[in-house]
């Protein structure tokens, strides 16, 4: 039993089958050639998503049981998942433009080969994603001060690198005690098992109304019900991570709406980014749940570069 059989593509789905019904999916190749999408890009072979989903779904009909959560938590408050957009200042968009240079002459070099330049370029595109989570930490901190003044509620905040998350939870500490509000909680991936359930037992009874999370540190093994307002300042090149925390709100026990606001640099990496992750969250959700998704014949991470290059070297302007 599994909520979250698969990450990131159907071919991981192999080692379930090949579990359960040896005999029936007895090699990876063959179960790839037969139900998946591949394709080969400019550097290696990509796995997509599910080719023919009826004809996987009528020959594991008999070993795949698989119920939403709308199905079998039907009592579940609503789920909503919002867009906080976030302009960068003149200082943090000539950092950002530098990088994009940088991406930019990668792309169209000629002496390296493509599999070389690959690899730069997702390190490129890292940087460009640092870059904004940095940007936003202000705009974060603006958006807690007017929740915690407007309501009586709990709030976590995911981060994903540790000086985003430092930065921001120094400067969230600075406006509690000056407000006379208590300290924020920090979850990061140091703590162990234990330790991770005892601050979130100590943020869910204590007086605390703020706990900012390492996004990969708080996908699994925690309870977050009590709380109903979270905030993704960082976005994961995996969905799969980002809906693990969600789901730690979601969940059976939980009384209230949760809201998830993701917080987007506009026009920068982060907004052209969300389009493919939710092209990719498709692709995950085709395969479980039997959604008829068209699947890109794209490597998203290649896609992305290209999107960056041909529309994202300068800010959208409406």
């Amino acid at each position: 039993m599994s909520g979250t059989p698969i990450e990131d593509n159907a071919g991981e789905y192999f080692t379930v089958l090949n579990l359960v019904a040896p005999t029936r999916f007895p090699h990876y190749q063959g179960y790839l050639d037969r139900y998946v999408d591949t394709y080969d890009t400019f550097y290696s072979t990509r796995i997509g998503g599910l080719k023919d989903i009826d004809r996987f779904k009528e020959d594991t009909n008999d070993i795949v049981i698989r119920r939403t959560k709308d199905e079998v938590l039907k009592d579940l408050p609503v789920f909503q998942r919002l867009f906080h957009h976030v302009e960068l200042d003149a200082k943090d968009n000539k950092v950002y433009d530098k990088a994009m240079k940088e991406l930019e002459d990668l792309f169209y070099d000629d002496k390296q080969s493509e599999f070389e330049k690959s690899g730069s370029m997702i390190a490129i595109m890292s940087r460009l994603r640092h870059i904004c989570g940095l940007a936003k930490i202000d705009a974060c901190v603006e958006f807690v001060t007017e929740f915690l003044l407007s309501s009586d509620r709990k709030i976590t905040i995911f981060t994903h690198h540790n000086d985003v998350m430092d930065i921001l939870v120094g400067k969230l500490n600075k406006w509690m005690e000056e407000g006379n509000f208590p300290a924020v909680e920090k979850l990061h991936a140091v703590l162990d098992g234990n330790g991770r359930a005892a601050l979130v037992e100590r943020f869910k009874d204590g007086p605390a109304r703020v706990m900012v999370a390492s996004t990969l540190a708080s996908g699994e093994g925690i309870n977050l019900q009590f709380c109903s307002d979270a905030i993704l300042l960082e976005r994961q090149w995996n969905p799969a991570k980002e809906e693990q925390a969600e789901a730690r709100f979601h969940r059976f026990g939980q009384k209230e709406n949760v809201s998830v606001t993701y917080m987007i640099a506009s026009g920068r990496i982060d907004e052209y980014f969300t389009e493919l992750v939710e092209r990719k969250r498709a692709i995950v959700a085709g395969a479980l749940d039997g959604k008829e998704i068209q699947w890109d014949q794209q490597s998203l991470m290649k896609e992305l570069a290209e999107m960056l290059i041909s529309k994202g070297k300068k800010k959208w302007v409406l």
